[in-house]
């Protein structure tokens, strides 16, 4: 998940990130974090003080490493959303851990939402690097766009890349994948480009009238 060699913190946020994806928060002990990570249990104490704290940063962290990600996608393709939102939902399908306990905080009734707010450094009103995609659909078009209708446009393929990702990584779906080969998944990749140019043509039709 990491580009650099990990410190202790992040060896701590690497295997906290692989055993949630795992077995979520209630199913992770400390104990086992500081195995996975190589570590002792004073060194998780150290740097988050509890489970929680160490849940609510790991959130932080790979949301900000997965929008950081999309960015570069975006030098790749700034006016191209086809291009983009495929590369977006090849990025979350090769990075499951990262993308599944970013969604499996927001959805965990045990945090504290006091502590949650108090603690988190980023609120999100969307999955990471939706407001990228706003920005390269904007780029492609070209038109006067209201706020109202990119920011439907945007809902819809990052909810839908979000879907098709998530998708990939229940355990169901990937039994499915390894019975007929790489079908589902170019099924998927299929209905993604269905979905991205009927939402192009869509805001290319409301900016007719």
């Amino acid at each position: 998940m990491n580009d650099t060699q990990p410190d202790t913190k992040h060896k701590i946020i690497e295997a906290a990130n692989n055993l949630f994806y795992r077995y979520g928060m209630e199913g992770t002990s400390i104990r086992k974090i500081a195995s996975e990570a190589g570590v002792n249990i004073a060194a998780i104490n150290y740097h988050f003080k509890s489970k929680e704290h160490l849940f609510i940063d790991l959130f932080t962290h790979n949301y900000l490493w997965s929008r950081n990600k999309i960015l570069k996608i975006q030098k790749k393709y700034p006016s191209n959303t086809r291009k983009f939102c495929l590369e977006m939902f090849k990025f979350f399908r090769e990075n499951g851990p990262s993308l599944v306990t970013c969604f499996k905080f927001l959805l965990d009734d045990n945090i504290s939402s006091e502590e949650c707010l108090e603690r988190c450094k980023i609120m999100p009103e969307g999955p990471p690097g939706h407001e990228i995609l706003r920005e390269v659909i904007k780029s492609e078009l070209k038109m006067d766009l209201t706020e109202k209708h990119l920011g439907f446009a945007t809902k819809c393929l990052s909810g839908m890349i979000m879907h098709k990702a998530l998708m990939l990584h229940s355990k169901l779906i990937k039994t499915h994948i390894n019975q007929s080969g790489i079908l589902c998944q170019k099924e998927m990749e299929e209905g993604l480009i269905f979905h991205i140019e009927a939402t192009l043509n869509y805001l290319k039709k409301l900016n007719e009238h």
